[in-house]
């Protein structure tokens, strides 16, 4: 999960008024200043929050393999991706908004993503058949330990909806 409250309850929010308490962190803060808080701090920070937060649930984006690009033509044209205080802030942002067990997934699917493509960028021969089929016969056990931190993150995800401290039901945990 993440402290940010995400695209779920996007709807045309400022991201500021979603997420009021990240106005005071370092370096959200120097965002936030660049406009008071105004459409273009917010929609640079929404942009942040689809490039980082591995929620697919809540942010349909993160898959998405140019979603910089996608994102600046058509959430947000002005976006400078090369605005130390956008960058700042990109960087900040898996480190303070993620919780642990949220930024295990994140750097995993990172790394998963990264392995696929270059797995399917090889180009198959007499000469590393060998290799790519040992890669591909391996890919069972990183899925699995990648479904572990998954899971985790499920059951961090399912704490945390819980609202006014009552137990989940059976169908919150599945078990019917």
């Amino acid at each position: 999960m993440s402290f940010v409250r995400g695209s779920v309850k996007y709807q045309e929010k400022n991201f500021w008024e979603a997420n009021p308490l990240i106005r005071y962190m370092q370096p959200f803060n120097e965002m936030y200043d660049t406009d008071d808080g105004g459409e273009n701090s917010s929609k640079a920070m929404w942009c942040i929050y689809f490039f980082c937060d591995p929620n697919e649930d809540e942010n349909i984006f993160y898959r998405v393999r140019n979603k910089e690009e996608m994102l600046k033509e058509t959430f947000y044209p002005e976006l400078d991706l090369k605005d130390p205080i956008f960058d700042k802030c990109k960087i900040a942002y898996p480190e303070m908004c993620l919780t642990s067990i949220s930024k295990a997934l994140k750097d995993k699917k990172d790394w998963l993503i990264k392995r696929e493509q270059f797995i399917v960028n090889q180009e198959y021969s007499l000469d590393n058949f060998a290799e790519l089929d040992k890669m591909a016969s391996s890919s069972k056990k990183i899925w699995d330990e990648f479904k572990k931190t998954e899971d985790e993150f499920q059951v961090e995800k399912g704490k945390i909806e819980v609202k006014g401290g009552r137990k989940q039901s059976k169908a919150e945990l599945k078990q019917i």
